[in-house]
């Protein structure tokens, strides 16, 4: 039993064993015909796989003869020679291509041998030893690869090897000592990125049709990296990026770098300076990313992490730029290379790649900047910065986030520049963004010049601190405020003006300077910008001129610069408010002729405010020196609102709520006589480049003073309490509108101490008022307690008022005609009081002084057409006086005058003017006439239309001068006269004749109480003229008369003359007159149309009555005049014969007389019956010592007769005359003329008698005069 168990077990294991050997028999030999396919098919394959450009090839390959695993040594992958030529040559390379050398790839977890089905493989191990891969991306020299790329599609690494397995796992891959290196071949400087004996390691490596939409990058769901050694990341002519340990683990989720050192090679750094470009050196302690996830997406690389680490970095950056941008030429601007960007270096290995946080800390950083051979350099000592959400991707760079992230913080510390390109060096304390809370500050910057002997602008400067809060940025930059503390600059200006010597230059403007910003961000808006306790200095070396401004505040709101506002703001940008402030403003302006000071200045957009304080604007001796005029103006306050700034800019309007002045003080001294080139200049509608439009709903001006000094001696001082205007609207093209002005207590002094008067030569001058606009409106115009006085060597004048106001102006200004409406005018209490002073009078060429114009001509320049609704005169006073050479004084007074219109129009055209009523009233008028040899005075005028009445009383006319002297006084040794009327009234008057027609039409005209003196001194040789009749001024009065009936009552005349050889004067008076007038007119009806006056009365008091017809019209030369006359004692005579005649009537009656006379201007023929009774007289040779000529006196009462008629029998004689009339005397001289020879006539000398005795006389004089010689007519001789 026991051996058969033997024998069994023996067989048994016999058989085992030939199944073992058979079984290893077949294993070798399906290992042997794996490994022979292998190593026919493999290079193949991998060669048809890539259409021939790859050649694969190993040095060994095996299989485990028991685990059936692949080990392949020694593998190689190039490209094959011949193939890549040809596809070079035709640009037909793909876009990477690579060179794989490896030492060992060992396949574990997977027996080949006995596998019938490849297309599904799992490996529990792919372990690869020391590989070398090199990646090429070459460089096309034409475009048609474009095309081909666009055709061809590319192909994942599951499409590659699908053909052959649809499915690969492997549980854990290992690289061991790899390098690997990628090359960006590039014509100018080759890129390449490496990495040397590095490890990396997979874990659950999957191949299969999902693994391109899995989003694992490299196919596995974690790897891990490392590389110990010393690395060379980067490396390029321009920049090479080494470090000393690299360590990466999806697992832990790290990443970390240490020893970074970014550098251009040694030969391109040196020659930096010969290249333009920019120039990168930096090393870094540490970089450690935490967090860190790899993802793949459809075939490109996507990295995440939560945190990004960099300790202790250095870095220095170097820019060489060549000429300036502008000299540059566009093709040469196209050959330089573009910079790169974030994106460019990383996207060949990573297409994204997001960290939620950035830390880097405790940099320094080096900036050199080299243009046109000038080097820049700027430091920073300590460098902080922490970011949030950072991302780079193909759209990081349209998307233009600052710095790729959403938000970050960094500090800066002890910032230096030293800028020799500016002349500068600029030191910066600190410097601190933080973009989470919004908030970047700068604190205590300074500037300040590297060099002073220089020929270009340089500064001084600091800044205590610059601060932005609620800082944003996007497409642009936003901020919610920011704040400058306390700038400091002062700048000084070196260089020439522009005299056009570079015509190819650009023009720099701040549209232009504005550029730099434009590529970081579309725009900038800050909410509000605070610019505190500025103080800036600007030197000007060219002009020797320094300005400063002190204590400068500024503030802004909504401030926005974008494309749109540089292109439609004034100013560039746009700002709901802008204010201002500054304090102690002290300079010299307008070439150093000027001195402007201010004490405080404050202004404000948004409520259009500029308050200004202590303003100053004084003369230097500049000034003096050469200004024809110097001006020297301060006021306490100056203060606007409502100033609308972009208005302004958008039409030039200037348009303000208030406009307040307090107490300027202005003084205008003329200290050259100027050339006039510039008098004639005016503002002319449509011209002005500064002001089309103003409106001002408030002006006020208190306390103003304005003093103007002549260089011609004489001087202008004006004041006054207030200033008001409300409302004022203006356009330079049509309106003026104000609807109330009003000024207080203005007070005028014009002193002129100069004898030489001033010739008015241009009263013709029309004053050039178009800039006001072709329609002026003023609603009311009030000025209250005025005063002017005006003071000058020949006359002075002082005149006050206690108000003058007028509303309702509206004064339309046309081509075609003008008008001025008036609602209304009052004057209340005006007072003028105008003294005139004896001076010597110069020699004035008549053809230089203006002649005189009536109120039309006056007027017509400026208007066609006046109208007033009322005008108000109240309690008016005037006095004048006239002081003369020998010491008299002509006076003329106006007081208690009132005068009121109403329905006033006036057209100059038609020289003709109507009044709806008019009320004047007056009292105790008085003025100079005749060239102030007499004074008129009134005691009462009343005028009054609605009672058609006007009325004059207590009329004076006193002479200057005694009636003795005052012919010897008078130039033309004038007769002289004085004339007192109690009363002179028209009633029935109407009024609109008058205004209408110019015609005075009335009921009724009332004279009374008229007394008229008139003495006549022949000692005093006149030169004669040519006299009109008295009723011939009736008949030539400008106006039209027509008065119904006329009374007039109590008139008294009182003619003297003195004889000229006679120390006594002839007196003959008329009293207790009284008269009617009928058909007083000077408007002729009818042919040979009178007027009738009958006057009765007393002559030499004997009663009188007369009747005198005068004609109406100068066409009919011809008066009637009739006298009565009875019972009269002709001694009373004597007091007119004896001083002029040297006769004496001892006795005389007149019975009865009668006179009648039909005369013209020509001749005259008179009738007179002359009865008397007992006429004798006397003739005396002397009248003084009453010496009687005997002789005389005796033919004299021969050739008289005695009585009229000689009998009581006889007839009266009766006188029929006829005469020439002499012209050159005057009317009553000429009634005289006819009286006298049909009285000598009716005394019993006929006419015949009478002329014979003239020819005697005259035969008597001519022969007196020949012994004698007549010494009038020595002197008209001589006189020739």
């Amino acid at each position: 039993m026991a051996k058969s168990r033997h024998k069994i077990l023996k067989f048994s294991l016999f058989a085992l064993a030939l199944l073992v050997v058979l079984a290893l028999s077949v294993n070798w030999y399906m290992t042997y015909r794996l490994k022979d396919k292998l190593n026919k098919t493999l290079a193949e394959a991998v060669s048809n796989a890539t259409n021939g450009f790859y050649r694969f090839s190993f040095e060994k390959l095996s299989v485990g003869f028991l685990s059936g695993e692949l080990s392949i040594y020694g593998l190689q992958l190039i490209p094959d020679s011949l193939v890549f030529d040809q596809w070079e040559q035709g640009d037909s390379l793909p876009k990477v291509y690579y060179k794989i050398n490896v030492e060992e790839i060992h396949f574990k977890g997977v027996n080949l041998t006995w596998r019938r089905d490849y297309k599904k493989l799992k490996f529990n191990l792919f372990e690869v030893n020391s590989p070398d891969i090199k990646v090429f991306e070459p460089t096309y020299s034409t475009d048609t690869l474009d095309e081909q790329h666009k055709n061809r599609k590319s192909q994942t690494l599951y499409q590659i090897v699908s053909p052959y397995i649809n499915r690969l796992a492997v549980s854990r891959i290992n690289l061991t000592n790899m390098n690997v290196s990628y090359t960006v071949v590039d014509s100018v400087s080759p890129v390449v990125y490496g990495l040397k004996d590095a490890n990396f390691f997979a874990f659950n490596f999957l191949l299969d049709e999902n693994s391109s939409e899995s989003g694992k990058l490299l196919l596995c769901d974690n790897f891990e990296f490392s590389a110990s050694t010393p690395q060379s990341l980067l490396y390029s002519d321009e920049i090479i990026l080494n470090t000393k340990n690299i360590q990466l683990s999806t697992i832990d989720s790290i990443i970390q770098i240490d020893g970074v050192d970014i550098h251009p090679k040694d030969e391109f750094w040196a020659r930096r300076l010969e290249k333009t470009g920019d120039y990168l050196k930096a090393t870094v302690d540490e970089v450690k990313v935490k967090g860190v996830g790899f993802e793949r997406r459809k075939g490109l690389n996507h990295l995440h992490a939560r945190t990004f680490d960099i300790r202790s970095t250095d870095i220095q950056y170097h820019s060489v730029q060549g000429a300036s941008d502008d000299s540059i030429p566009v093709e040469e601007k196209k050959l330089q290379d573009e910079p790169w960007s974030l994106y460019t270096i990383l996207s060949p290995i990573l297409y994204r790649t997001s960290i939620d946080k950035i830390s880097v800390e405790e940099t320094k950083f080096n900036y050199v900047h080299t243009q046109n051979n000038i080097t820049d350099v700027y430091t920073l000592g300590k460098f902080d910065f922490h970011a949030n959400d950072f991302l780079v991707d193909s759209l990081s760079e349209k998307l233009r986030k600052f710095w790729y992230v959403d938000n970050f913080t960094m500090i800066a510390d002890n910032i230096n520049g030293t800028q020799r390109s500016n002349n500068s060096e600029l030191n910066v304390k600190r410097l601190y963004l933080d973009t989470n809370t919004e908030k970047f500050e700068i604190s205590d910057i300074k500037i300040k010049p590297l060099s002073t002997n220089t020929k270009k602008d340089y500064l001084f400067g600091d800044v205590k601190s610059i601060s932005v809060d609620g800082l944003e940025y996007t497409a642009g930059v936003s901020a919610e405020l920011l704040n400058i503390e306390s700038p400091n600059i002062e700048y000084f200006k070196l260089t020439e003006k522009n005299k056009g010597k570079s015509k190819d230059k650009k023009k720099v403007s701040p549209e232009n300077v504005l550029d730099f910003f434009t590529p970081y961000s579309d725009f900038l808006s800050v909410k509000r910008i605070n610019l505190k306790n500025a103080n800036l200095i600007y030197h000007n070396k060219e002009d020797d001129e320094t300005f400063r401004l002190k204590d400068l505040n500024f503030h802004a709101s909504k401030f926005l610069i974008s494309k749109d506002t540089r292109a439609t703001s004034p100013y560039l940008f746009t700002s709901d408010d802008i204010s201002l402030s500054f304090r102690d403003f002290d300079n010299l302006l307008f070439g150093k002729k000027y001195q402007l000071q201010i004490a405080a200045a404050d202004v404000s957009t948004s409520t259009g405010e500029m308050v200004l304080k202590d303003i100053k604007l004084t003369p230097q001796d500049k000034s003096w020196e050469e200004a024809s005029v110097v001006y020297d103006i301060a006021s306490p306050l100056i203060q606007i609102t409502g100033f609308d700034n972009i208005d302004y800019f958008k039409d030039k309007t200037i348009a303000l709520k208030d406009f307040f002045v307090e107490a300027p003080q202005i003084k205008v001294m003329k200290t050259k006589i100027d050339g006039g080139d510039n008098k004639k200049k005016a503002l002319s509608p449509g011209k002005s480049s500064f002001l089309t439009k103003l409106s001002v709903d408030n002006l006020s001006i208190t306390d103003p003073n304005f003093i103007y000094i002549g260089k011609d001696e004489d001087s202008l001082s004006a004041e006054l309490t207030a200033f008001k205007l409300d409302s004022l609207k203006w356009n330079i093209h049509h309106n003026l509108d104000i609807a109330e002005l009003m000024l207080q207590s203005p007070r005028v002094y014009y002193a002129n101490n100069s004898k030489k008067e001033k010739l008015d030569k241009g009263a013709s001058h029309k004053l050039n008022l178009q800039f006001l606009g072709r329609n002026i409106n003023l609603g009311k115009l009030v000025v209250s307690n005025a005063s002017v006085n005006l003071n000058r060597p020949s006359d002075t004048l002082d005149f006050k008022i206690a108000q003058f106001d007028f509303s309702g102006l509206s004064w339309i200004m046309r081509s075609e005609g003008s008008s001025l409406g008036l609602a209304a005018i009052n004057f209340y209490k005006p007072t003028l009081d105008i003294r005139k002073h004896s001076i010597e009078t110069q020699n004035i060429d008549s053809q230089t002084v203006s002649s005189r114009k009536d109120i039309y001509s006056f007027i017509a320049p400026y208007l066609h057409n006046l109208s007033v609704g009322e005008f108000n005169l109240t309690d008016a006073n005037l006095n004048y006086s006239n002081s003369k050479t020998d010491n008299k004084e002509e006076r003329q007074k106006l007081n208690e005058t009132s005068l009121f219109l109403r329905g006033l129009t006036l057209d100059t055209q038609k020289k003709k003017f109507d009044l709806a009523d008019i009320r004047f009233n007056t009292k105790d008028l008085s003025f100079p006439i005749m060239d102030g040899f007499y004074t008129l005075s009134f005691g009462n005028i009343n005028i009054d239309k609605r009672g058609q009445i006007a009325e004059v009383s207590d009329v004076k006319m006193k002479s200057t001068y005694p009636k003795f002297e005052f012919a010897y006084k008078h130039p033309k040794h004038k007769d002289w006269f004085d004339f007192t009327m109690g009363k002179f009234q028209l009633s029935g008057l109407d009024y609109s004749a008058l205004t209408a027609d110019n015609k005075i039409k009335a009921k009724h005209l009332k004279i009374e109480d008229v007394v008229l003196l008139n003495l006549k001194n022949q000692q005093i040789k006149i030169e004669h003229n040519i006299m009109p009749l008295i009723y011939e001024k009736i008949q030539k009065l400008p106006v039209q008369l027509d008065i119904d009936s006329a009374n007039v009552n109590n008139f008294s005349v009182l003619y003297e003359e003195l004889p000229r050889n006679g120390n006594m004067s002839g007196k003959i008076h008329f009293d207790n007159m009284n008269g009617k007038i009928s058909g007083l007119t000077n408007i002729a009806s009818y042919p040979e149309q009178f007027i009738r006056l009958d006057v009765d009365g007393k002559f030499m008091g004997g009663t009188f009555t007369a009747r005198w017809n005068i004609p109406v019209s100068a066409d009919y030369d011809s008066f009637v005049l009739e006298a009565n006359m009875q019972q009269f004692d002709m001694t009373r005579l004597n007091g007119v014969f004896l001083p002029l005649a040297k006769v004496e009537l001892q006795s005389g009656i007149l019975q009865d007389f009668y006179f009648r006379t039909e005369a013209s201007s020509i001749d005259a023929r008179a009738n007179m019956l002359f009865r008397y009774n007992d006429l004798k007289l006397t003739i005396f040779k002397d009248i003084e010592i009453e010496e009687q000529n005997k002789l005389l006196s005796r033919i004299a009462n021969i050739l008289v007769r005695s009585n009229n008629p000689n009998s009581k029998r006889s007839k009266p004689r009766v006188a029929d005359v006829t005469l020439d009339r002499d012209p050159y005397h005057s009317t009553f001289n000429y009634f005289w003329q006819i009286l006298q020879p049909a009285l000598a006539e009716s005394v019993g000398v006929s006419q015949q008698k009478q002329n014979m005795a003239k020819k005697v006389t005259q035969f008597f004089s001519k022969v007196k005069n020949f012994f004698t010689g007549k010494k009038e007519s020595k002197e008209k001789e001589d006189k020739k």
